[in-house]
């Protein structure tokens, strides 16, 4: 592993390199080779810490205690009212006082086929308006001769609770200074939770329009066509899984040539399209940042405090263990040809 600051790179057999700070556990820059054997970074990344503490973006970080939107700050726990720290209006977003602005406990280790950054970390009772002594690991590996990232989390809590844990990387497989309006991406659903029209969960699930499926069912977009700028896009939504599929989402850059597969033990994916990263701003636009420059799929549950009985459970019962991977493939391919 070699060191630079306060970031930490792994890289393996093929040229491929992950960088990783215990600050928020976050994952910076990702390089892997394009079409062309020329390494590329294909995740949207900040030059030292002091720019990852100075931003709103979330870029690369583990989210935590609670990912996505909790509206009102509220929620209702074994008859018992929580109120949680608001930091997105009247609502809370990514945990309020969030994991991501936390420096985690690391240590590393390596096995026969591959190498790795294991963080932890403490939220006690009370942390954001949160009940429990939260603990969470969360361990990155690459493989030695594959292009894959596996993300492992565990987490455990000596009271009930309310948790969503998730990574929130942005990607873009042309590489940074271009916009995500030209990948192909497929996701191994048919629909997406309801929300309002600031984001929140409504209950129940609305389908794709039958346009946005390919025929395996699967909601796909392709540049070509014109769903990118009607609904759902752009996109800000939580998409219940088919877990029939050997991967669970996909994207393509023509571009580069490289394709990015998704594979997870989370029951939902939520795709965002960097609809609020920031155009105008010349420090970020200097890095490649701007909006629409980067796009993620947090495997998660759905932001569902309201416990609606159709959504995933996000409520982690005392002394119960939150195990949870997810598996980012990188690979070069020659053309689109999904198979979700």
């Amino acid at each position: 592993m070699e060191s630079r600051g306060q970031f930490y790179t792994l890289t393996n057999n093929l040229g491929m390199s992950v960088e990783f700070s215990e600050y928020g556990a976050l994952i910076g820059r990702v390089c892997v080779m394009n079409k062309e054997g020329m390494q590329v970074p294909v995740t949207l990344a900040l030059p030292d810490i002091s720019a990852y503490e100075n931003q709103n973006y979330y870029l690369g970080a583990m989210m935590g205690r609670y990912a996505g939107r909790i509206p009102y700050g509220e929620f209702n726990l074994n008859g018992k009212r929580y109120d949680i720290v608001k930091n997105n209006g009247m609502h809370t977003l990514h945990g309020g006082n969030g994991l991501d602005r936390r420096k985690w406990d690391m240590d590393t280790f390596s096995d026969e086929d591959g190498q790795g950054v294991i963080f932890s970390i403490l939220s006690p009772d009370g942390d954001s308006g949160f009940p429990g002594n939260l603990r969470i690991k969360v361990v990155y590996k690459l493989y030695n001769d594959l292009n894959d990232l596996e993300i492992w989390i565990q987490a455990v809590s000596d009271q009930t609770t309310q948790i969503n844990l998730a990574q929130h990387s942005y990607f873009n497989l042309n590489g940074i200074h271009s916009q995500i309006d030209n990948h192909y991406i497929t996701i191994a659903s048919d629909c997406h939770s309801k929300v309002d029209s600031e984001l929140m969960p409504l209950g129940g699930w609305e389908s794709f329009e039958p346009r946005m499926l390919n025929d395996r069912g699967c909601f796909e977009y392709k540049p070509i066509d014109t769903i990118w700028t009607e609904v759902p896009f752009e996109m800000d939504h939580t998409l219940l899984l088919n877990k029939s599929m050997v991967s669970h989402a996909r994207a393509w850059s023509p571009i580069s040539g490289i394709q990015l597969d998704v594979k997870t033990t989370q029951p939902t994916l939520h795709i965002y399209t960097g609809n609020f990263l920031p155009d105008g701003d010349a420090y970020f636009n200097s890095l490649g940042i701007s909006r629409k420059s980067g796009f993620c799929f947090e495997t998660m549950r759905v932001p569902n405090t309201k416990e609606f009985a159709d959504y995933p459970s996000t409520v982690l019962e005392k002394g119960q263990l939150f195990d949870e991977k997810t598996r980012f493939e990188f690979r070069i391919v020659d053309h689109y040809n999904s198979f979700l």
